[in-house]
C-alpha cells in the first residue's frame, strides 16, 4: 500500500553509524553474522580486523585435558594429552623428549609426574580420578562437576581471517583507501605550485599546507595497516596450521604400539578412584540451609542463643532487685524520721 519504501534494498542511511566493539564476532554468545555489519564497522574491520578467534583456546584446552584425564582414570601420558594441547613438534620414535607443554595442565589440575619401572613418564591427577554418581532422586541435587570438553577430540585452532566484513563492504573500504592516498598525493602536487595562493586565496592555501602532513599520514596508515596485518596474519596462520598438523600427528602416534605400551604402563599408576554419591554433597539447593549446617556450626548457634537469653534474664533480675532495694531504703528512712520526731 502507498508509496514504495526506498530503503528496502539499500537499508537505512543511519546504518553507517551502526558499530559493534572490536572482537564482537568472537565474543561469547555472538551470532557472528557478518552480513549485519554496517559500513563504518566494515571499514574498521578492514583496517584493524575482528580480533583473535582463538582467544579462549587455553580454557578449551584445559577442559579437553580434564576430560581426557577423567576418561583414563587420572593417569595419562604426554602422548594422550598432546592432541588437545600445543605440542612443539611432531612425535619422534617413542614420543618426544621435551614434554614441557604439559606443565600448565599439571599446575592447573594439581597433577604430578611419576616414572614407571620401564622409564615411562606418567602424569597422575588424583583430583580427577573421582567420578560422580547422581542419585535418582533429583532432590539430592547435582554434583558441581562439569569439566567435560564439548568439542572434537583433537583441538583445532581457527585461522585468523583478514576481515569478517561482507565482500562488498571490504571492496568499498579498499576503494576509499586508494582514493584517500591518491587524493593526498595530488594535494601534495598542488601545494608545490607557487601561484596557488593567488588561485585559491592565501588563507586557504596556508590551511591546506598545515593539514597536508596529517592527511598524508592518515592516507598512508589507512592502507599500510591492512597490508601489514595481512602479512602478520599469514605468518600466524602458518603457525596455527603447523600446530594443528602436529596435534593430528600426536593423535595418530597414540595408536602406535609403543604409545599403547606407555598407556598400559600409565594404567598401573592410576590413583584409587572414589565415587561421589548424593550423600556426599555438603550443600544442596533441595534442602534448607539450616538442615545442611555442620553439627559444630549448629552447636555454636545454640550456644549464642543461650548466651543471649542468659544476658536478658540477668538484666531482668538486676532490674527487679534494684527496684526492691530502693523501696526498702525509703521505708527505713521514713522510720528514722518518725523516731527523730
Amino acid at each position: 500500500f502507498g508509496s514504495p519504501n526506498i530503503f528496502v534494498n539499500f537499508g537505512s542511511p543511519f546504518d553507517v553509524f551502526y558499530y559493534r566493539p572490536y572482537g564482537y564476532y568472537y565474543a561469547p554468545g555472538s551470532e557472528q553474522n557478518s552480513e549485519q555489519m554496517g559500513l563504518l564497522e566494515s571499514i574498521f574491520s578492514y583496517v584493524f580486523g575482528d580480533g583473535d578467534p582463538n582467544a579462549k583456546l587455553e580454557e578449551q584446552q584445559l577442559r579437553a585435558a580434564a576430560a581426557v584425564i577423567r576418561e583414563n582414570g587420572g593417569a595419562v601420558t604426554a602422548a594422550q594429552l598432546a592432541p588437545v594441547l600445543s605440542p612443539p613438534k611432531a612425535p619422534i620414535g617413542d614420543g618426544y623428549d621435551d614434554e614441557s607443554f604439559v606443565l600448565d595442565v599439571l599446575v592447573a589440575l594439581n597433577g604430578q609426574p611419576e616414572v614407571t619401572p620401564d622409564g615411562t613418564i606418567v602424569y597422575v591427577f588424583p583430583d580427577l580420578s573421582v567420578t560422580a554418581e547422581v542419585a535418582a532422586d533429583q532432590g539430592q541435587g547435582y554434583l558441581p562437576m562439569d569439566l567435560k570438553y564439548k568439542g572434537s577430540r583433537i583441538i583445532q585452532e581457527e585461522e585468523i581471517p583478514f576481515s569478517n566484513a561482507p565482500d562488498v563492504n571490504k571492496l568499498i573500504a579498499g576503494a576509499l583507501g586508494i582514493i584517500n592516498l591518491v587524493g593526498a598525493v595530488y594535494l601534495g602536487v598542488l601545494l608545490r605550485d607557487p601561484y596557488l595562493p593567488y588561485k585559491v586565496g592565501p588563507g586557504f592555501a596556508e590551511t591546506m599546507r598545515t593539514l597536508f602532513p596529517w592527511l598524508l599520514t592518515y592516507a598512508v596508515g589507512y592502507n599500510a595497516i591492512p597490508l601489514a596485518r595481512s602479512w602478520f596474519n599469514k605468518a600466524k596462520n602458518a603457525e596455527i596450521e603447523a600446530r594443528n598438523y602436529f596435534r593430528a600427528l600426536w593423535a595418530k602416534h597414540a595408536t602406535q604400539p609403543n604409545a599403547k605400551r606407555q598407556i598400559r604402563a600409565a594404567k598401573a599408576l592410576r590413583p584409587a578412584g572414589r565415587v561421589l554419591r548424593g550423600s556426599d554433597i555438603e550443600y544442596s539447593s533441595g534442602k534448607d540451609l539450616d538442615e545442611q549446617m555442620a553439627p559444630d556450626a549448629q552447636e555454636l548457634r545454640r550456644f549464642d542463643e543461650r548466651m543471649r537469653s542468659g544476658d536478658s534474664s540477668s538484666a531482668s533480675s538486676r532490674n527487679k532487685s534494684g527496684g526492691s532495694g530502693s523501696a526498702e531504703s525509703r521505708r527505713r528512712q521514713a522510720e528514722a524520721e518518725r523516731m527523730r520526731r
